[in-house]
């Protein structure tokens, strides 16, 4: 009988737990992550940084405030064979789809994440003043 109780104290205490989750309130609505936080510019800007063993450059290509196509290159140097490949091939579709170019660094490649984030920063930084 005395291990009964425990065992009920615990499903007690799961039932009012899930029942207060239930009638937490709800989530602010996110903002658009397509808003255009650029402006309204358009056209290209491109931005060059330093990667792991390379400079490297992003070409950003914007339409009324919205990066819609990004080009990464080399600028100068060979980043080492391998781990500058995923950032180089992932990064172009998530700061579109982000609108940002604010990227989370891949494991394996941070050097590179990184270069492709500042170079991408250097080229919004060239976006005209309104």
């Amino acid at each position: 009988m005395t291990r009964k109780i425990p065992y009920f104290v615990f499903a007690l205490a799961l039932l009012l737990l899930l029942g207060a989750c239930q009638n937490a309130p709800a989530a602010a609505p996110a903002e658009n992550p397509r808003a255009a936080p650029h402006g309204d510019f358009t056209g290209q800007v491109y931005g060059i940084a330093r990667g792991f063993s390379a400079f490297i450059r992003v070409e950003l290509t914007l339409a009324d405030g919205i990066i819609v196509a990004v080009d990464i290159s080399k600028a100068q140097g060979s980043e080492t064979g391998g781990w500058w490949e995923a950032p180089f091939r992932d990064a172009p579709a998530i700061i579109i789809e982000r609108n940002s170019v604010e990227l989370d660094t891949l494991s394996g490649a941070s050097d590179t994440t990184k270069g492709i984030r500042e170079a991408g920063r250097a080229a919004l930084a060239e976006i005209p003043s309104p």
